[in-house]
């Protein structure tokens, strides 16, 4: 009964999804640092209901995001999650602040972990893992880890994973879709094809931008920040149109064969990053017990990356939503649809809540 009353209480608040006017009057948000990687200090974000002593901890890892800990969506699902008896940790991920989509990755969330179950205040024998989209596929990869498989999670749930960082970034190009022998496509998002530029842009060869490197990283990066002003007049100084017409493009995320066949290039020649980085690869077994939930509108990675994952991890409990959206509840929809669209998502936390509760 009472992981009944704690998924309905989850589904309500996500329904009412709007992290700029949520209620955080009783939740406290304090902010510490943890040791990364080189014994520097990194900022965290701890989540506490006022007056309460929770002994349950869930870390949740960010995705690739410059806000990081600070990411209204992040703290927005941490107060839920810790306003139904959780105390919320969101370390700081340097790489994926910086959009940084490399095996670095791994080292941080292992020693994040690590030092977070150290803490005074938390439970090793009573901690959770969480981590949103890119991010997903990296706490599955750090579990493998000796800092994290000693003390390993009760659980992990990742939010809009992928199985396969190939067909993901892919998807990025083409916006296709394949579900047995259906395919449909749908616009990606251009934060995707943002940060694949921000990562691959040395290795493109592009004649509309082939003397202009510096300048486009320069106008990615000021995109990353949401500093549009800033990009537009950086675009505007580009000395030639096709150049500009280029970058535009890519940022709007409307690309032609030739943009396409480029980027497929020269993911096909990342054939080790590709096996590092993807899940469907790995020879080992995702231990701890893992939660996969996804959005079918999710227009960064698409849901059919996370039906591959479940395929992937024996024992998971995959929940594919087809309302909840990249980072948003989808609106346009009718409440007969919407009810059993929340039933559902309703019961996958509720299952979600028992096992953590019966460890």
């Amino acid at each position: 009964m009472k992981n009944s009353i704690k998924s309905l209480k989850f589904i309500y608040s996500i329904g009412k999804y709007n992290p700029d006017n949520y209620d955080y009057s009783s939740i406290k948000i304090s902010d510490d640092f943890y040791n990364g990687p080189n014994s520097q200090k990194i900022p965290l974000k701890i989540l506490n209901r006022v007056g309460k002593k929770d002994s349950s901890t869930i870390i949740l890892f960010p995705g690739a995001s410059p806000d990081a800990e600070k990411h209204q969506g992040m703290l927005f699902l941490g107060s839920i999650m810790c306003s139904l008896g959780y105390r919320i940790i969101i370390p700081r991920i340097n790489p994926l602040m910086e959009l940084k989509i490399n095996e670095d990755c791994f080292d941080w969330f292992a020693c994040a972990y690590e030092q977070i179950l150290d803490r005074k205040d938390v439970n090793q024998k009573n901690v959770a893992a969480m981590a949103m989209s890119f991010g997903g596929a990296v706490l599955l990869k750090a579990s493998f880890d000796l800092r994290v498989s000693k003390n390993p999670p009760k659980s992990i749930m990742t939010f809009g994973t992928y199985s396969d960082i190939y067909s993901t970034l892919k998807f990025l190009c083409d916006g296709k879709i394949e579900l047995g022998n259906d395919s449909y496509k749908i616009k990606p998002h251009s934060w995707g094809l943002t940060v694949l530029f921000h990562n691959f842009l040395d290795k493109f060869n592009f004649k509309e931008i082939e003397n202009y490197k510096s300048e486009i990283q320069e106008i990615i990066s000021h995109q990353i920040q949401d500093n549009h002003d800033d990009v537009e007049k950086l675009i505007r100084k580009l000395p030639q149109k096709s150049a500009q017409k280029f970058i535009k493009n890519i940022l709007t995320c409307n690309i032609d064969d030739s943009i396409q066949k480029e980027i497929l290039r020269v993911i096909n020649e990342e054939k080790e990053f590709i096996k590092i980085m993807s899940p469907i690869y790995w020879d080992k077994t995702v231990e701890p017990k893992t939660f996969i939930m996804h959005g079918s509108n999710d227009s960064m990675v698409p849901f059919t990356e996370s039906i591959n994952l479940s395929k992937k991890i024996k024992g998971s409990s995959p929940f594919i939503s087809y309302m909840y959206e990249h980072k948003e509840i989808s609106t346009n929809k009718g409440w007969i649809f919407k009810f059993k669209e929340f039933y559902k998502m309703y019961n996958f936390f509720r299952k979600y809540l028992k096992y953590n509760d019966s460890i």
